[in-house]
């Protein structure tokens, strides 16, 4: 079994779990509807256990998501953070480190860290000090776009000197 397919789907999942949740946000006022995002990772791993591509870049950009951003919130919520740009400069170094495997694994980044991103802000609905924060949520989802939006990018780029690096050495 390819544990990077596992977790890339499994980050899939969540993240379509995710857009269920905010797509029908309105006409559910049960909060047990929020639980599609783990269900979605769950059917995603299972989904993911058939997949033979080794996603790189998208596996840990699930599990940058998760963790980050639940790191993130439970010091937020103990000691506050008033500079997280340190968050910010570990989730791109470490996206530029890894060599994505394809175009479809740079286009998975995406997803794949928002539905880590959705599970762990489902993790930290029942961590009290972060509700306490004035403008906690909305800081680390402020946070998390940024850091989206920088993964995303980190791996393209990544991807993209490879490619671009190669080019010289098919035509010799």
């Amino acid at each position: 079994m390819n544990w990077r397919g596992v977790v890339a789907v499994a980050g899939l999942g969540a993240f379509l779990g995710f857009l269920l949740v905010v797509f029908s946000y309105d006409s559910f006022e049960n909060e047990l509807f929020l639980y599609a995002i783990p269900l979605g990772a769950v059917a995603g791993a299972f989904a993911g256990s058939r997949v033979e591509e080794k996603f790189t870049a998208s596996s840990l950009a699930f599990l940058l998501g998760l963790a980050v951003t639940l790191t993130l919130g439970l010091l937020w919520g103990r000691w506050g953070i008033g500079n997280a740009r340190f968050f910010l400069a570990f989730v791109t170094v470490l996206m530029l480190l890894i060599k994505p495997s394809s175009l479809k694994d740079v286009a998975l980044v995406p997803a794949d860290y928002t539905g880590g991103f959705a599970l762990s802000l489902l993790i930290l609905k029942f961590y009290g000090p972060i509700q306490a924060v004035e403008g906690g949520i909305h800081a680390i989802v402020v946070f998390s776009g940024m850091a989206l939006t920088l993964s995303f990018f980190a791996s393209l780029g990544r991807w993209g000197f490879e490619k671009f690096r190669s080019i010289g050495k098919d035509n010799a």
